[in-house]
C-alpha cells in the first residue's frame, strides 16, 4: 500500500517500532502529519484500509503506541517532535460510530534534541522513557502529568538507544559500546544501577537494541568507521613503504617501462607496498621518470581485514554471570533496525541505508540466518515489525534520487513510503544461509567450501542442542535420585548403628577387645570405615562357630545388611599367633581395652 511522500531521517529510524495497535492500526508519519492506517486479514492475507490524519505539527520524528495494559483503558500514543514529546489518549466515541476521540495528557520538553528512537515505553505500565544524547528521563504518570525521574548516568559517551526488558524490571541504556543497566522500583518510582552488572561492554558501537526475554536483550553493533574508511578494510592498493623499500630508482625505471599504453600496466609490488600515509606527488615523480604515460596502474590487494563486519549480540543478565552470544551480520555496515518476534523467537535485522533484511533464529546453541529479504535497488527499509511468526511488516522508503552513490549531506531525505507485508519461509534450504559480500571472482571458487562449512555448522548446532538436552536430563535424574536418597535416611534423633568389637591378639595367650558403635547406611556397614577405625587391612567376622573373611561391594560396603544395635565381632585375618577358639570357658565379655589372661 502506497502511503505517499514523506521527509524522514536517513539513519537510525524504525518507524514501525511500537507503531502497530490491534484496534487503531498502524501509526505513521510523513514528517509533519500523524496518520493512522487500519488493516484486517482477508483469506489469510493482510488488507489495509483507509488512512485517517489525526493532526499536523512542524516536526514529527516518531510515533509510539503505549503498552496494552487493559482493554478498557484508552490507548496512549507518544508523538516525538524535535525537542519535546506529547502523549495523546485515544478512544472510540460512544456516541458516534467510528469516531476517534484524541486528548493530550502530558507534554515533556528537553534542552537537547531527542534521539531518533527517543521514546521507549515500559512493557506493562504507563511509564515512558525519553532519550537524548546526554540524558534519560522516565515519566511515570503520563495520564496525569509529566512527573519524572532521572537515572544517575555515570561515564562518558553519547547515548545511542535503550529498551526495557520483557518483565519491565530493568532499563538497559546503550552508551557508546557499553550497556548500562538500571533496576526499576515501581513502588519508589526510582532507577538504581544493577548491583551485579551495572555496565557491560559489548566491544563495538551499538546501533539498535531490543528486548528478547525476561533478562535478555539483543543489540547490533556497527562496523567501525576506521575499518570502513581505511584502505585496509577491503580491496586496497599496494602502496610505497619508504622504510621497507630496498629498490633503487634504476631498478624501478627498468621494471616499470612498457611497450604500449594499452597493455596491462601495474607498478611493481615492491614499489607500492605500504599501509601508511601516501605521498602521491612522490609516486607521480617516480612514475614520470620511468614512463611518459599519464596513467598510473595500481595492483589490487585483498587484505584479511575484509572479514570485519557488524554483529548481532545477545546479552543475558544473570546474577552468577552476564553471558553473550554473537553472530556476524554480513553486508550491512550499520544495522540500525531491529525487530523481535516472541512466538517464533526470531530477530529481523536491517539498515536504513541497505536494501536487504536478514532474519535470524535464536536457538539454544546457535543463531542461524534463516532468511534474506532482498528489496529493489532504490528501496530502503524505514521500519520493521512482526505481525506473526510467519509474517513481517516492512515500511519501504523509495528514493527518487537518480544517483544513489553520492551520499547527501543532510540528515533527512525524501521518500515515497510504501507499506508491505512479507511472508517468512523457514526451511532447510534457507537455514544457515549467508549473504555473500565477496567479489564475484571469489564467490565461485568458495561456494563448495562454504556449503560444507554451513552444513557442518548446522550439524554441530543440532549436536550441541541434543547434548544440552541430555545434560539437562542427567542433571534432573541425579537431583531426583539425591532427593530420594536423602528422604529415605532416618532422622538424626533415631540413628541406626551396630556395636563392633575388634579382637586383637597381644601374645599367644593374651587378647584385647575394643568396642565401638558404628553408624549404618540403610542397614549397610562401610568396609573402609572398619579398616581405618581398627587399623586393619584384611578383616574377618565371627559368624556362629566360624570366622568369615569380609569383602567389599562396588560401593565400598560389606555385602550384608545388619539390624539396629546388633553385636558384631571382628579381628584381623592375618594371624601372628595360632588363635584359641572363641568362646572358651575362660572367655569373658569385655569392654574397651580390657585384658584377659587365658592361661590362668
Amino acid at each position: 500500500m502506497e502511503l505517499g511522500k514523506a521527509k524522514l531521517l536517513r539513519n537510525g529510524l524504525n518507524t514501525l517500532h511500537h507503531a502497530v495497535h490491534p484496534v487503531h492500526g498502524v501509526a505513521w508519519t510523513d514528517g509533519r502529519r500523524v496518520c493512522l492506517t487500519s488493516f484486517c486479514y482477508v483469506a489469510g492475507e493482510i488488507q489495509f484500509n483507509d488512512t485517517n490524519v489525526l493532526g499536523e505539527f512542524e516536526h514529527v520524528f516518531g510515533l509510539f503506541w503505549g503498552p496494552l495494559c487493559c482493554s478498557e483503558t484508552p490507548a496512549l500514543l507518544a508523538v516525538q517532535h524535535k525537542k519535546h514529546v506529547t502523549v495523546w489518549q485515544l478512544q472510540l466515541s460512544a456516541l458516534e460510530q467510528n469516531k476517534l476521540l484524541c486528548t493530550q495528557t502530558c507534554e515533556m520538553s528537553e534542552p537537547f534534541p531527542l534521539l531518533v528512537q527517543g521514546c521507549v515505553w515500559h512493557p506493562r505500565q504507563d511509564v515512558l522513557a525519553i532519550l537524548t544524547k546526554q540524558d534519560v528521563s522516565v515519566l511515570f504518570s503520563v495520564r496525569e502529568g509529566n512527573r519524572r525521574v532521572k537515572p544517575d548516568i555515570r561515564g562518558s559517551g553519547q547515548i545511542r538507544c535503550a529498551c526495557w526488558t520483557k518483565d519491565g524490571t530493568r532499563l538497559v541504556i546503550a552508551i557508546g559500546s557499553a550497556l548500562h543497566s538500571y533496576i526499576w522500583n515501581d513502588i519508589q518510582k526510582s532507577l538504581a544501577p544493577c548491583s551485579f552488572c551495572p555496565v557491560f561492554d559489548v566491544g563495538g558501537d551499538i546501533c539498535a537494541i531490543v528486548s528478547t526475554d525476561e533478562a535478555q536483550v539483543a543489540v547490533t553493533t556497527e562496523l567501525p568507521l576506521d575499518k570502513v574508511c581505511s584502505l585496509s578494510a577491503g580491496i586496497q592498493l599496494d602502496l610505497p613503504n619508504e622504510l621497507n623499500s630496498v629498490m633503487s630508482e634504476e631498478d624501478v625505471c627498468s621494471e616499470s617501462r612498457r611497450k604500449s599504453c594499452d597493455s596491462a600496466r601495474s607498478l611493481p609490488l615492491g614499489f607500492l607496498s605500504s599501509s601508511g600515509p601516501i605521498d602521491l606527488t612522490q609516486i607521480l615523480t617516480k612514475h614520470r621518470r620511468s614512463d611518459p604515460s599519464p596513467l598510473i596502474h595500481f595492483r589490487h590487494h585483498l587484505t584479511e581485514s575484509f572479514q570485519d563486519s557488524a554483529h548481532l549480540i545477545l546479552v543475558k543478565y544473570e546474577r552468577k554471570a552476564t553471558t553473550t552470544r554473537k553472530v556476524s551480520i554480513p553486508g550491512i555496515l550499520a544495522p540500525d533496525i531491529l525487530a523481535f518476534d516472541t512466538k517464533g523467537n526470531t530477530v529481523a535485522v536491517a539498515s536504513n541505508t541497505c536494501n536487504v533484511v536478514l532474519v535470524y533464529s535464536i536457538m539454544a546453541s546457535s543463531i542461524p540466518n534463516v532468511q534474506q529479504i532482498h528489496l529493489q535497488m532504490n528501496e530502503r527499509p524505514k521500519g520493521l515489525c512482526f505481525l506473526s511468526s510467519k509474517q513481517i511488516l516492512v515500511m519501504l522508503g523509495i528514493q527518487r534520487s537518480n544517483n544513489l552513490s553520492i551520499y547527501p549531506s543532510s540528515t533527512t531525505d525524501k521518500y515515497l513510503l510504501e507499506l508491505t507485508a512479507r511472508e517468512l519461509e523457514f526451511g532447510e534450504n534457507t537455514t544457515s544461509q549467508k549473504l555473500q559480500t565477496d567479489p564475484p571472482l571469489l564467490k565461485n571458487s568458495c561456494v563448495a567450501k562454504e556449503d560444507k562449512l554451513q552444513q557442518l555448522a548446522h550439524n554441530m548446532g543440532r549436536m550441541f542442542a541434543r547434548s544440552t538436552e541430555v545434560q539437562e536430563c542427567l542433571f534432573k535424574d541425579c537431583t531426583q535420585n539425591e532427593k530420594k536418597l536423602m528422604s529415605s535416611y532416618p532422622p538424626a534423633s533415631e540413628p541406626q548403628y551396630v556395636y563392633v568389637t575388634c579382637q586383637t591378639q597381644v601374645s599367644e595367650n593374651m587378647y584385647t577387645d575394643e568396642r565401638r558403635p558404628v553408624l549404618l547406611c540403610k542397614g549397610r556397614l562401610s568396609f573402609r570405615v572398619l579398616q581405618e577405625l581398627f587399623n586393619l587391612t584384611v578383616l574377618e567376622m565371627k559368624h556362629g562357630p566360624m570366622w568369615i573373611t569380609l569383602v567389599t561391594d562396588a560401593d565400598g560396603f560389606v555385602p550384608l545388611t545388619f539390624e539396629h544395635q546388633e553385636e558384631l565381632m571382628i579381628r584381623s585375618a592375618k594371624r601372628k599367633f595360632p588363635f584359641k577358639p572363641f568362646g572358651t570357658s575362660n572367655s569373658l565379655p569385655l569392654e574397651n581395652h580390657h585384658l584377659t589372661n587365658i592361661g590362668q
